[in-house]
């Protein structure tokens, strides 16, 4: 995409509901397909996740799913963060990656639409 001759980077954001204790993930983050095709590569193994609403950030590991997937998960410093900030089961949280992924930032929508 151009706007005014500069190319403009793709913005990897999506929205999800989270589940702390349901399914097999264990609350667990997955990337979205098109975040893992086009953004992330198969040797990124660390993001920093940044919180907007106190600013505070957390070291995470990208786990890759087992037996050939494509599949990509926020694991270990996910839970540090749930557990610090007190997200619940149900609250809706926007995520943006940056490209190249360093950083990924979690608006929680919960917190500003209410």
């Amino acid at each position: 995409m151009e706007t005014n001759g500069m190319a403009t980077p793709p913005i990897f954001m999506w929205q999800q509901t989270i589940k702390k204790y349901e399914g097999d993930g264990h609350g667990v983050i997955e990337f979205p397909d098109h975040v893992v095709e086009q953004c992330l590569l198969k040797e990124h193994k660390l993001i920093t996740l940044i919180d907007e609403q106190n600013s505070k950030s957390y070291e995470c590991e990208i786990e890759t799913v087992n037996g050939g997937s494509n599949k990509k998960y926020v694991a270990k410093g996910w839970f540090k963060y749930l557990e610090e900030v007190g997200l619940n089961d149900g609250e809706k949280v926007l995520f943006n990656v940056d490209n190249p992924p360093k950083n990924m930032y979690v608006y929680r929508l919960d917190f500003i639409f209410n």
